[in-house]
């Protein structure tokens, strides 16, 4: 069995999600994107790549919430963490969601269950705790460019 959230040296990939649908969504203070038992919560300002148009969606200042609708049912093809705070989804049908980091708060907070939490520091910069916690030093780089 792979693994559900894979270290790699820039961040993290989370092929936990691959293939499971936006089942949930919930509008609250913030955005919540539900796929199965999993969670990704969106507190900042998001960018929207979708077929021919690009967006910004926010909670604060509400900003396109109509469209965030259009996420209910898409299917995760990749989600990645990268270490400057940035969160990174691409859905199989071509749309991408991208979180930048928020210098005053976190901007997104993933949740895996049996794994634990990856969420963005305020600033920049990621989180883990429970079982990811023990994994949160980046793989080393040897500089050997044949590899192991």
């Amino acid at each position: 069995m792979s693994e559900q959230v894979v270290r790699v040296k820039d961040g993290w990939q989370l092929p936990v999600f691959r293939g499971l649908g936006v089942g949930e969504l919930v509008i609250s203070d913030s955005v919540h994107l539900r796929a199965g038992s999993h969670e990704i919560t969106l507190h900042a300002r998001a960018e929207v790549l979708a077929v021919g148009e690009t967006f910004d969606l926010a909670v604060t200042p509400r900003t396109n919430l109509g469209k965030v609708t259009d996420l209910l049912g898409q299917v995760f093809a990749d989600v990645s963490a990268f270490e400057p705070g940035i969160l990174q989804i691409h859905f199989a049908n071509g749309w991408r969601l991208r979180v930048p980091a928020d210098a005053e708060r976190p901007a997104w907070v993933v949740v895996v269950r049996g794994e634990g939490i990856l969420a963005a520091k305020s600033g920049g910069g990621i989180s883990a705790t429970g079982a990811l916690a023990h994994r949160s030093a980046a793989p080393a780089d040897d500089g050997d460019p044949r590899g192991a």
